[in-house]
């Protein structure tokens, strides 16, 4: 049972760094070197919420992997 959390875990981390991955995908090239316009608000959103949505399952995935297991 154990290891079957540690993979659940590591599953989750691994999810988590794919939707950073797309964050960093849906991000506007170039951003920093030309000003902002309208047309790039959604996708600078989109790549925000990923960004936060990612992260939070990396978290989630060590906290999985890392707590020892409860014992039924």
């Amino acid at each position: 049972m154990n290891l079957r959390y540690r993979l659940l875990g590591g599953f989750i981390v691994g999810c988590g760094l794919a939707v950073c991955y797309g964050a960093v995908v849906l991000w506007p090239a170039g951003l920093l070197a030309s000003p902002l316009t309208w047309s790039e608000a959604p996708r600078i959103a989109g790549a925000l919420v990923a960004a936060v949505l990612g992260v939070g399952n990396v978290f989630a995935g060590l906290v999985v992997v890392m707590r020892p297991p409860v014992l039924q």
